[in-house]
């Protein structure tokens, strides 16, 4: 395939041999006296974006996944149990005073969890609020970012990272509490703009001191995870330093997190109905609002081993996975760029 290249092709304020530079370049064409006799594209760059780009949406879909179910496990309280197996009727029943170890859990299931959002919202409920996310991260990186580069010459680098974290996080408090909202509740025909903007700041207000204290928690632990992974120990404070990381994580920030999920929920709109059953007093008996301390000891025992147990389910989606796919791509493209 032929292309008259030249000044009278692109017009005379562009010269031949920049022009000829370029598809080069871009197309892999084979010049001769400065212009091109053939064009073959070179697929195999082509080959490459499109792995990146199915790589790089498989692994945030991934993530996002595990983080819905679970906010989803972290929030649901059913206000029913299950009748003991062998019975004739096994319908939800209400029964009055009862253990809540033998409460029946949507998110119990990990694959029953799934199945439940796909009956609920259909094939794409398992991505619900991807694209709320999404928006909310950027803004927030933006916002980190204008707000480290004003504080970066008055602040040491440490504290500004950590204060941009914070002022980030609280001026996206409403778009993050609606995030939250969007995934806990069922579909509805509104986009997630307009629940935006339908939200008060009256309302997002009161969940920003949680925000803030687990915003500021999840940057310290992330700062000494950071410090234990770049120090250059051996033998046992090695293996310490592996370990550490997990076990900050189980153990305070994701604990944290789903406390501050409880707040987010506490506030839904009555009139929207939940994606999982859930109280959204979150046992209060007063009508104050739900306070992050308040949401951590809502929790109870049953309910952290009910987070940690769907935490461990995740692993292998959300630690494995990933590896295992970029190692996929990789290997395929190389194996591609050898064909001849």
């Amino acid at each position: 395939m032929k292309f008259p290249v030249g000044e009278q092709f692109l017009g005379a304020a562009v010269p031949a041999p920049l022009v000829g530079w370029i598809l080069e370049e871009t197309t892999g064409l084979v010049q001769r006296g400065g212009f091109p006799r053939e064009s073959r594209v070179n697929y195999s760059a082509i080959v490459v974006i499109i792995v990146f780009l199915f790589l790089a949406v498989s692994i945030i879909a991934i993530r996002h996944t595990a983080g819905l179910l679970t906010i989803l496990t972290s929030i649901e309280s059913p206000p029913a149990a299950y009748l003991p197996l062998g019975q004739n009727d096994h319908k939800a029943v209400a029964v009055p005073r009862i253990n809540v170890e033998e409460r029946h859990y949507i998110t119990s299931s990990l694959f029953g969890t799934l199945r439940h959002l796909r009956s609920e919202g259909g094939f794409f409920a398992l991505w619900r609020g991807f694209n709320a996310n999404f928006f909310h991260l950027i803004a927030r990186l933006f916002v980190n970012r204008i707000c480290q580069i004003a504080l970066g010459g008055v602040l040491p680098g440490i504290l500004a990272r950590i204060i941009s974290s914070i002022i980030s996080s609280l001026a996206l408090g409403r778009f993050a509490m609606v995030c939250t909202h969007i995934q806990i509740s069922k579909p509805r025909s509104t986009t997630w703009f307009t629940r935006l903007m339908s939200t008060p700041w009256s309302t997002a207000r009161k969940t920003l001191p949680a925000l803030a204290s687990v915003t500021l928690l999840a940057d310290l632990i992330g700062g000494l995870i950071h410090s234990l992974a770049a120090a250059g120990v051996d033998g046992p404070t090695r293996a310490i330093a592996i370990l550490a990381p997990f076990l900050l994580f189980l153990g305070i920030v994701l604990p944290a997190s789903a406390a501050l999920v409880r707040v987010q929920a506490s506030h839904l709109p009555e009139d929207i109905e939940p994606i999982v059953p859930f109280d959204r007093t979150f046992g209060k008996t007063d009508d104050r609002d739900l306070t992050l301390e308040e949401a951590w000891r809502s929790m109870g025992m049953h309910g952290w081993k009910r987070v940690a147990r769907m935490s461990v389910k995740l692993a292998p989606m959300t630690v494995v996975l990933p590896p295992i796919l970029v190692c996929g791509g990789f290997f395929f493209v190389r194996t591609y760029a050898e064909v001849p």
